[in-house]
C-alpha cells in the first residue's frame, strides 16, 4: 500500500485496503458463482438427488478454494421477506458455508467504485477496468450497507445498531434469528411488494412511451429511452462524486468536453460500459420494456434485476431456475463480455461445477 504521505490520500488508501480485505481471503484466485433465491431454494432442498449432487460439488469446490458463491442485498433481504421454517433454516446454513459469509457489496458503493474507473473517460482517456477487489465484504458490512439512512431500505434500527455496533451479529443467520424476533417478513413483504408495483408501472410507462405510429413498442427506440433514463439517474450521480475528489482541472476539461462532445447512440453506449453494472441495468429494463408483459405484469421484476444487474456482470457463472430471466441477463453485453455462463437448471449448474473440479 504505497502513499504521497498527504493525510487525506493516506487515509483513502488505508480506507480502500481495508475494502479488499474480504476479497483477498475468499474471493481471490476463485471462480464467482451467484445463485439467485429460486436457486438456493433448490440447492437447499431436502429428498432431491441432483440438488444434493451440486451440493456436495459446490462444498468441495469451497473446501478446494476453486468457486466462492457470494451472496448480495438481493438474497439477504428475500430471506428476510420469507416466514420462519425449518426448510428456510437449514438453506440459510447452506448460504452460509458455501458464501463463507461473503457477499457483494450494495449497488450505490459498487457503482462508486465503477465511476472513479469510468472518470478518465470524461477527460478523453482510456477508462480503467473497475477495481473488483473493492466489491465484497462481510454480510454483517452488507447489511450495514443497505441499511444506511441514505438508502430507501426496510430495515429495523435495532438490526441496523447490532450490524454497525456489536460483535454479536457474526454470520447470516444471526441476521435472520433478530428479524424473525423482530416479525420483520410481513412488514418487508407489503413494502417490496409496493416497489414492485411502482416499478410495474415504470416499465408500462417505458413501453408506452417507446411506440412508433403502428402502435408498436420501438426496440430502438425503448433500449435508447432506457440507456439515456440510466446514465442520467445512476451513471452521472456517481460519475460526478468520483469528479469532485479529483483536481478542479480536470472538472474544467469535462466541462469542455462536454460542450464539444457530439453525442449519440455510440458515445452514450461507449459511457455505458465504462460502468458494466449500469449498462446492465439498462439492457435488463430496455429488454423488458420490448416484451409482452407476463401473466402478473411485471411485479416480480424488482428482484430478478436486484439479483441481475451486479452479480452478472461480475461473476464466472450465474445462475437461476427462471428461463425468462436467463434469457434476459444472456441477452446483456456486459456478462459476455465477462464470460459469465448463465445457467439456467440445475443440470446445467451440475455440468459447470463438475467442470472446476
Amino acid at each position: 500500500m504505497e502513499t504521497t504521505g498527504h493525510p487525506t490520500e493516506t487515509a483513502d488508501a488505508v480506507r480502500i485496503d481495508g475494502e479488499r480485505a474480504a476479497y483477498r481471503a475468499h474471493v481471490r484466485g476463485r471462480k464467482i458463482a451467484y445463485l439467485d433465491t429460486d436457486a438456493w431454494i433448490r440447492l437447499g432442498r431436502d429428498g432431491d438427488e441432483l440438488a444434493a449432487r451440486c451440493r456436495s460439488l459446490c462444498e468441495s469446490a469451497v473446501g478446494r478454494k476453486r468457486v466462492i458463491f457470494p451472496l448480495s442485498y438481493a438474497a439477504c433481504s428475500e430471506l428476510v421477506q420469507q416466514a420462519p421454517s425449518p426448510s428456510r433454516d437449514a438453506r440459510v446454513g447452506v448460504m452460509q458455508l458455501l458464501s463463507e459469509g461473503i457477499a457483494f457489496r450494495d449497488t450505490a458503493t459498487i457503482r462508486r467504485i465503477e465511476a472513479e474507473a469510468a472518470v478518465p473517460l470524461l477527460l478523453g482517456e482510456a477508462p480503467t477496468e473497475p477495481d473488483v477487489s473493492r466489491f465484497f465484504a462481510g454480510v454483517q458490512e452488507c447489511i450495514s450497507d443497505m441499511a444506511d439512512p441514505s438508502c430507501d431500505r426496510p430495515l429495523p434500527e435495532r438490526v441496523v445498531w447490532r450490524a454497525r455496533h456489536s460483535d454479536i451479529l457474526k454470520s447470516l443467520a444471526e441476521f435472520v434469528r433478530i428479524c424473525d424476533r423482530l416479525g420483520k417478513h410481513e412488514e418487508s413483504k407489503t413494502f417490496f411488494a409496493d416497489r414492485g408495483e411502482i416499478l410495474a408501472s415504470s416499465i408500462a410507462g417505458a413501453a408506452e412511451a417507446s411506440r412508433d405510429g403502428s402502435g408498436k413498442v420501438n426496440r430502438k427506440r425503448a433500449f435508447t429511452r432506457e440507456a439515456a433514463s440510466t446514465v442520467l439517474n445512476t451513471a452521472v450521480p456517481a460519475l460526478r462524486s468520483a469528479l469532485e475528489k479529483r483536481p478542479p482541472e480536470d472538472a474544467r476539461r469535462v466541462s469542455e468536453g462536454a460542450r464539444n462532445d457530439p453525442g449519440g447512440p455510440e458515445h452514450l453506449r461507449e459511457r455505458l460500459f465504462a460502468m458494466p453494472s449500469v449498462a446492465n441495468e439498462a439492457e435488463l429494463f430496455g429488454q423488458r420494456v420490448v416484451q409482452t408483459p407476463p401473466k402478473h405484469g411485471w411485479r416480480n421484476d424488482f428482484w430478478d434485476i436486484e439479483h441481475a444487474i451486479v452479480p452478472s456482470a461480475y461473476s464466472d457463472a450465474w445462475v437461476t431456475l427462471d428461463r425468462g430471466l436467463a434469457r434476459l441477463v444472456r441477452g446483456c453485453e456486459a456478462p459476455r463480455r465477462r464470460g459469465c455462463a448463465v445457467l439456467a437448471s440445475m443440470e446445467e449448474f451440475a455440468a459447470w461445477l463438475e467442470e472446476q473440479a
